[in-house]
Order: C-alpha cells, then structure tokens, then sequence
C-alpha cells in the first residue's frame, strides 16, 4: 500500500463552543469541557460529579401519583408485577426495582418477554399473567410508551398499569404522508408555518401513570430505563422515609444498564456512573461478582470500557440467544453456587452469539457488496434466515463501516422484525415517523429502532425511506470521519494538565474520550518496535526529550512510520499514577496530507 493510499480518515475537528480564555485550567483541559459546552460555571459539576446533588424526582412529570399508587399497594399487599425489557438497560432495571421492592416489602414479581416468540414491548402475556395470578399493579422498566393497544387491554382487565420508560413518545401528525411527496409538502409546511422542530402532541396509552423524563420538563431527558426506574425509587424511598443511602448500594445495577444502553453520560447519568463504577468494583451482589470473575476482570477498577465490551454482551447474549430470564436471575440470585452456574451459561450463550453474528455480517456485507453506495444513502437488508436477536449488533457494525443508516429485517413467512441504527445526522425514529404507514409498528429513539412490517409493502418501504434519505444525508460527507477535541502543541503537553485529566472521566456516549493533533513532529526511527506483528511503539522527539506513543493495531502504518520525514499524529492520553503520560495513537498520517 502507498503512503498516499493509507491515510483514508477525515479529520473534524468539533466545535469549541466557548472560549478557551474562559476557563482557569490548563489549555488541553480546557479545550476539553469548551467541546463538550461545559460552561466555567459548571466545570466542577462536571469534574467532580461524585459531590453533586441529583436532581429532584419530583420534578418528573406524574411521578407523585405513581409513588402514592405504590405505597397504597404496599400497605394493602396488593400485588405488582414488574414488567422488563430483554437487553442490558431492561433487565438490570428489572432487578433494580425487584430487588429493593422486595427490601421494603413489596408483593412483587418479575417478567421478561421472550424476543423471538413475544417480541418487543408490552407483552400480552405479562397482562395475562397479572389478570390470572391476581396482580393489581403492571410497573414496567424501559418499555411501554408506544404500548397503546396493550394498554388498553390492561385497563379492560383491571390492572393499574404504570408505565416507566425512556423511548421517544409517538408523536401525533394529522395525516399520515404515504409517500416521500407527500412529506416534503408536510416538511414544507412545518417550516413556512414555523412549527418544525417545535414539540409536537404525543400519543401516549391509557395506562394509570406514565413516568417518562420526555414528556413534561424535567432537565435531564437522557436518562436510560434504569435511570427512570432510580428515580421513582428516589421519590418512593423518600415518601416512605427510608433511608437513601441503602437505594445508592444498587448503583452498580444503575451503571449496568446507563453504559449498555449507551445514553450520554453527562449530568445524572454522569454521576449514576461515577458513583455506580465504584459499587461494581466492589460489589456486594453473589451475580455481578461471578460474571466478572468468567469474564477475566475482577481484579481491578471496573471502567465503561469493561461493561460496553465485557459484562453488557453477556448479558445481553441471553435475550439474543435464549431468554432473558437467565440474566436477570443471575442480578437478583443471592446463591453464590448458582450465580457461578448463570454465569458460565451466559459466557456458553456470548460465544455463540459471536458465532452468530459473523455469519449474518458475511451475508450482510456481501449484500451491501452488491449495491451502489451511490444510491443507497440508507441500507436496508432482510433474510429469512437471520436471528432476531443479533441483527441489531450486525447493523450498528455496517453503521460503522459505511457510515449511514442501516436496517436489518428477518422475515417469518410474512411478517418481517427489523432493527434499525443511525448516524446522529439522521433521525432514524422521526424516519420511520414519517412512513409509518407502512410499519405494523415502531418504537425506540433517534439513533436506534426496532420495527415490524409485512413483507408487501418491503420494497415501497425501501423506495420511500431511500429517497427521504438521500434528501437529508446528500451534502453531509459519508465518509469515514475522526472527531477530535482540538490541536495542541508541545508547549500544552508541558503543563500541568494531567492532574485534572483523571476527572473528566467516566468517559462514554456524550463524553468521549478526548482526541488531540499534534502535527509536524518527528520520529526517532531507531525506536520503533512491533509486537505480535500488530502494535507499534514508537518515539516523538519533543522539545524536552522523547514521548513514548503506542499505536495499537498499526501495523499497516510501519511502513509510513519508516519513509515519512514529518507526521501528524491523533492521539489520546494514557495517564499514568504518578501522573506522567504516554500518547495512545488513533491515527496518523504525513504532515503533506
């Protein structure tokens, strides 16, 4: 490969939406909190977030009526069903709310759907179990806001239902536009009228109470389904006057599912995570011990790192795989016998989810292969031979790999299930808004969908949203793309930035890890080393001597490392405990380029 070939990536550098001046801390520091428009003011919230406040439930729209219901239910011992979702956020929302309603005394039970046979959302046979078994109270975690037939079948059986969730409500619209046509006159008219972009009524079920930090003005709508759940039990434990401090020892569940689901981690879900990293190091809970220690990581500090790529797939292999039962058994168990047992079975589960999803990524990628990327701003591919279950991972990976929209569909016989994914430029929920005349039903956010459609209408689907997407994504560059933070210089790495550094974190969706330029610099060319025929270290000669830059997985840029006179280098920082630093390399390329 040429020099002039391997260097592909565009480089963006984001916005520093205040000025660097502002703030009294080191440059880099700065640089930092003005992309991620932390104001001076709120620069110690945001650095130290374990010493803020959260904020007050009962600024969440419906909760009192809801907290008033539960307590009426628990000196009655009337029964309350907790109704889940099958991934990470669901289900460790799901033990969250079983585990301390059981503390304090509760009636209570639990119930997961299964994905392949039940599907997503309220599920009909969690009300039909309620109306059997005698269950008052249907509380559900991280599901049911587009649950409005369900709804309806819960209030003619006489169960309060009560919704909490953190999905985007439906919004209503006068007509329903049934071709791309027909949305541009509606697009047309929002905006001459001066309505688009402002809130729109939404359609909501009859349920008793919903509790959605969407609706209403409550000043975090970021929060995952676990994060909703946190705060009801926040407003309950202080109606019944329990002691909060006992509801904080579950914060390792609440960072479970706030990583999994990845929400931005920034105000409470920053200090969710912050606070709940710590519990899950240390966790008291016979389930989370044992999966971490199959999982190669019970010595040391749990990171988000470690529950994105480590404890969140394998309990989401379950649901993918088998039943989601297994996982939520394995963070309510307090056998450690059997929590080894669940463990060693979610691993089995993980590897054969792995198996799975390469080979429905080979058929993807091969069906991608064949169309012109020139036309198809959107991907939409389907099989009758795909499980349900891993084609949402297989179309977040063609996301990154083709940078645009990407929609997976399975059929049985007629009916197709699909899994959506998007690029922040394009909002996949108001997409699917705007035709869904041709869904059987959708729910999820802005970024991640899941939807059901029969297969006569497939192709006019395809057509439609292909069209829509071309609209919207044609002037936005499709290629791959490198957000940085900023360019430094030496003279920013000499000062004392690294004191500060270790707070910006936990880092994640909303506050990635910081990436930096520094361009023009040189190589000592005696100093590069290979390892596994894979890595690359190396050193920069810097004003003061030389700074040790680890690039992993560089291997094809050996070459360019060897014959470039100067390079420019993206990078983030390594920190160290006595506070020095290494460069971790993202990318590089000649300073010509």
């Amino acid at each position: 490969m040429s020099l002039e070939n391997l260097f592909k990536m565009k480089w963006k550098f984001k916005n520093q939406e205040i000025p660097v001046s502002w703030y009294d801390f080191p440059r880099i520091i700065s640089i930092i909190l003005s992309t991620r428009i932390i104001t001076p003011e709120g620069a110690e919230e945001f650095l130290y977030p374990e010493k803020s406040s959260l904020y007050d439930p009962y600024r969440l729209k419906g909760i009192e009526k809801i907290v008033v219901r539960l307590s009426e239910a628990l000196e009655r011992r009337e029964k309350v069903l907790i109704h889940g979702d099958y991934d990470v956020d669901g289900i460790s929302g799901t033990a969250l709310l079983f585990r301390t309603m059981d503390h304090l005394g509760f009636y209570v039970d639990h119930y997961i759907p299964h994905r392949a046979s039940e599907g997503y959302g309220l599920s009909s046979k969690a009300i039909e179990k309620a109306q059997k078994e005698g269950f008052r109270i249907l509380l559900t975690v991280d599901t049911g806001i587009s649950a409005l037939q369900s709804a309806y079948e819960a209030k003619f059986k006489g169960i309060d239902l009560i919704i909490t969730d953190h999905h985007e409500p439906r919004k209503t619209r006068e007509t329903s536009p049934h071709t791309l046509f027909d949305n541009q006159i509606a697009f047309e008219k929002e905006r001459n009228n001066k309505t688009y972009g402002k809130p729109e009524p939404y359609i909501l079920p009859d349920a008793y109470a919903i509790l959605n930090p969407k609706l209403g003005d409550y000043i975090d709508t970021n929060l995952a389904g676990v994060g909703v759940a946190y705060k009801l039990l926040e407003a309950l434990y202080t109606y019944l006057g329990e002691d909060l401090n006992e509801l904080e020892r579950h914060l390792d569940l609440v960072a479970l599912g706030t990583v999994g689901d990845m929400v931005p981690l920034i105000k409470e879900n920053r200090i969710f995570v912050k606070k709940g990293l710590a519990k899950l190091t240390n966790s008291e809970k016979p389930g989370v011990r044992a999966l971490k220690e199959i999982s190669g990581i019970s010595n040391g500090d749990i990171n988000p790192y470690h529950i994105s790529f480590v404890l969140a797939p394998r309990i989401n292999a379950a649901g993918r795989i088998s039943h989601a039962n297994d996982s939520l058994e394995l963070l309510i168990t307090e056998d450690e016998e059997r929590a080894r047992e669940l463990a060693e079975h979610l691993q089995r589960l993980n590897s054969k989810r792995k198996d799975e999803e390469k080979r429905i990524l080979d058929e993807a990628m091969d069906k991608v292969s064949k169309l012109d990327l020139n036309d198809n701003y959107l991907l939409v591919l389907d099989s009758e031979d795909w499980n349900f279950g891993v084609i949402g991972i297989v179309a977040s990976k063609l996301v990154q790999e083709f940078r645009r929209p990407a929609i997976l569909i399975t059929f049985d016989q007629e009916m197709g299930r699909g899994s959506c994914r998007s690029i922040e430029e394009f909002d996949m929920h108001e997409a699917l808004s705007r035709f869904s005349q041709f869904l059987e039903g959708f729910g999820g956010h802005k970024l991640a969908c899941g939807l059901r459609i029969r297969r006569e209408n497939l192709e006019q689907f395809k057509w439609e949203l292909n069209q829509y997407a071309l609209k919207m994504l044609r002037d936005i560059p499709l290629e791959p793309t490198l957000e940085l933070d900023g360019e430094v210089n030496f003279k920013d790495l000499e000062e004392n930035f690294a004191d500060y550094y270790k707070y910006l974190k936990p880092f994640g969706m909303g506050n990635p890890e910081p990436i930096f330029a520094l361009r023009d610099v040189n190589i000592d060319k005696t100093s590069i080393r290979v390892y596994k025929d894979k890595h690359v270290s190396f050193l920069l000669q810097v004003p003061r001597g030389e700074l040790r830059c680890i690039f992993f997985d560089g291997y094809e840029y050996l070459k360019l490392l060897n014959e470039a006179n100067k390079i420019d280098i993206a990078f983030s920082f390594i920190i160290k405990e006595d506070l020095s630093f290494e460069l971790k390399i993202v990318d590089l390329k000649p300073t010509s380029q």
